[in-house]
């Protein structure tokens, strides 16, 4: 899968802003090649190492908050066990 794919190709807009960003977030941190469980290790992308000031004081529950299907699922799967891994 070519991590690009999902870019979009509209201008980012005050009006719309909020709805592109959540969706951007919910396909990155939802895309295995960059964020995938590893029985109770969460493997992530080293963005969020890099730039851990943005996500706030909790990475877990930031991501918890984005993420979807298998990844959801998984890290329910795994509640309290998780170890994160960039």
């Amino acid at each position: 899968m070519n991590p690009f794919a999902t870019l979009i190709n509209t201008p980012y807009t005050g009006d719309n802003l909020d709805s592109q960003l959540t969706a951007n977030a919910i396909a990155f941190i939802n895309a295995p090649q960059f964020n995938k469980m590893e029985g109770t290790t969460l493997r992530v992308s080293a963005i969020f190492k890099w730039f851990k000031g943005n996500f706030g004081d909790d990475l877990l529950a930031f991501l918890k908050k984005y993420a979807q299907n298998t990844l959801s699922q998984q890290l329910a799967a795994q509640q309290g066990k998780i170890k994160i891994s960039c």
